[in-house]
């Protein structure tokens, strides 16, 4: 499933740009007048962000499992807390399942190792050619156009060559011709299987490149299957372990129902051995031992006891009575998430719920911290540095679902949770906080400023009237005080606000809104002792905070006043939108001080 864009697009509002652009035009029209620029922000080298939990958090948590394992609860009672409307009863299960070894590999090394005392015996079958080997034998696949060649080594010293469209391979003890020999391990790549069979195919054949193979291993899902799953530690609390196996089964059983032929491009894989379905190791899995501890009977011993009869097993069913798709995930901060909140469609059993088990001691993951260049992360947002980092929007399991960051020219961008996670390696994104190590700044002295008047602001500021400027329309008031003429601008603009009667609880209006203020007063004394009229950052007794940019430090000229306020935005999203609130510099004033007269 793919994430939902949390981003901009499709944001119908107010923002910064608008509130700027009669000011940029005003700039231009001074053509006599220098321009002012902005000092750059001072951009960071490093960027720290803590978290906690490893996952995308939907469904169980493993060590949520295991903590509620600790606690005296089976794993009966541990799924349906972490699948919301569920039951554990047994389903038939009995079926095979095709699992993907190698994808879209040049060549595959085999050999064989016994197990038992007269193992070792293996069998290849190209095409309908059977070709028996023994322990010590080696063999070759590599792909040619739509067929697989095979080169034979044997322990003699003797060599053949074979060839034909697909390559079967079976062992002692596992299943086909030889299931009643002595127990036998194959290795096929990095795997080892001691259940099942193989099947080598070209993944040309199966729309993939030429001079590819696909390696796919043939196992009963009741059992077989996993037997081999490497999901969990088989050290942990022997209920943890049935509820892995419970859930293990369930995910697999659900895929296997929805399309049993499998996936074309992985040779009819119905899974891989990855995590991108269930990390599958096989016989290092089910052989995991310790000096005298066979830590893989363990595992075993938890699969068995989620068996129901030869061809049954517990699995996760919803309301109906039908088997669920049940995601799994490490650990959380402390609370799982949606499936919505990570993925598009909403899962009735995929809620958000307690995990407070994740925070555990026994978890490494319940808290960690990566440190990343700010190169690296001024690439994931596409900014030319960073000067301002930070979570700018949470689920409800106080996960990241939007971080905003700033450029060191003032531009900022924004990246959806799931994506900044993958974008900088991250475990999770429950992000706690982000540190930047952004160096001090120092303010040069200023020159002394020109004893002339400042650059004309903008006629919108500074007439009254009804005018269309740059494209807008634009209504502007003003009014004498003494010696001090202020100017209010309104423009059209489109904008929200509250209204409950309306769809998610606000309503577009458009219409005139005030975009900002002018004032032209003399330079007294008293206005350069106001916070309106000298540079710095401060809050009023409404707590919002202002900051006031000016040309010079004294004498005449010109200061801008922006006040950080939330500004109600609409956002697209698949199937609808919904509104958020952004935090945003707005213009609030323009300050004109000029030489008394």
């Amino acid at each position: 499933m793919t994430r939902l864009a949390r981003g901009l697009a499709g944001v119908t509002a107010l923002g910064l740009a608008a509130s700027l652009a009669p000011l940029a035009g005003a700039v231009g029209q001074a053509a006599q007048a220098a321009p002012v620029t902005r000092a750059a922000l001072p951009a960071a080298s490093t960027v720290t962000v803590t978290g906690a939990g490893f996952g995308h958090g939907v469904g169980m948590s493993q060590y949520g499992a295991y903590g509620q394992a600790q606690e005296g609860r089976t794993a009966e009672q541990i799924l349906p807390h972490y699948f919301t409307g569920t039951t554990v009863s047994a389903a038939p299960d009995a079926r095979p399942i095709r699992v993907n070894l190698a994808h879209g590999v040049s060549s595959l090394a085999l050999s064989s190792t016994a197990v038992a005392a007269g193992g070792g015996a293996w069998q290849l079958t190209i095409d309908a050619t059977p070709v028996g080997l023994a322990a010590g034998d080696r063999a070759t696949a590599t792909a040619s156009d739509s067929s697989v060649a095979v080169a034979v080594a044997r322990a003699d010293g003797t060599a053949e060559q074979y060839a034909g469209s697909r390559l079967a391979v079976e062992w002692g003890g596992g299943a086909g011709a030889l299931a009643g020999s002595p127990a036998t391990v194959v290795s096929v790549g990095s795997d080892q299987l001691r259940r099942g069979s193989v099947e080598i195919l070209p993944s040309a054949a199966y729309g993939g490149s030429k001079g590819r193979l696909e390696a796919v291993g043939v196992l009963s899902l009741h059992d077989e299957y996993l037997y081999g799953l490497a999901e969990v530690p088989s050290s942990w609390p022997t209920e943890a372990l049935r509820a892995q196996a419970i859930a293990a089964r369930s995910y697999a059983l659900g895929i296997v129902l929805a399309k049993p032929g499998g996936t074309r491009g992985c040779g009819d894989c119905n899974v891989y051995d990855t995590d991108a379905s269930q990390v599958y190791t096989g016989w290092k899995k089910e052989g995991e031992r310790s000096g005298s501890t066979v830590w893989g009977d363990r595992w075993r011993a938890a699969v068995d006891a989620t068996t129901v009869g030869a061809d049954s097993g517990l699995v996760v069913k919803d309301a109906s009575g039908s088997p669920i798709r049940t995601y799994y995930f490490s650990s959380s901060g402390g609370r799982t998430r949606n499936s919505e909140w990570v993925w598009t469609s909403p899962l009735s059993y995929a809620k958000s719920v307690d995990d407070r088990w994740s925070n555990g001691s026994y978890n490494p993951n319940r808290s960690w911290t990566v440190s990343v260049a700010a190169s690296k992360v001024a690439s994931a947002f596409g900014l030319s540095g960073i000067a301002a980092l930070a979570v700018t929007e949470k689920d409800g399991s106080d996960a990241a679902t939007a971080v905003t960051a700033t450029g060191p020219d003032g531009t900022s961008k924004q990246l959806d949770g799931e994506v900044f996670r993958t974008k900088l390696g991250l475990r999770s994104a429950w992000v706690r906080s982000i540190s930047l190590d952004v160096p001090p700044v120092s303010t040069p002295t200023p020159p002394a400023p020109p004893a002339v008047d400042p650059p004309t602001l903008s006629i919108v500021y500074r007439q009254p009237g009804e005018r269309t400027h740059n494209g807008r329309q634009w209504r502007t008031t003003c009014i004498d005080y003494g010696q001090t003429h202020r100017c209010t601008a309104y423009g059209v603009a489109t904008f929200y606000v509250r209204d409950k009667s309306a769809r998610g609880g606000y309503a577009r209006r458009v219409g005139y809104k005030p975009m900002a203020t002018a004032y032209d007063t003399p330079a007294t004394a008293a206005w350069d002792r106001s916070p309106y009229g000298r540079n710095g950052t401060w809050k009023d007794a409404k707590g919002l905070t202002w900051r006031t940019t000016c040309t010079a430090a004294t004498g005449p000229r010109q200061c801008t006043v922006s006040v950080n306020k939330k500004l109600i935005s609409r956002v697209t999203t698949a199937g609808g939108y919904r509104y958020v609130a952004r935090p945003t510099w707005v213009v609030q004033r323009y300050v004109r001080l000029t030489v008394p007269r």
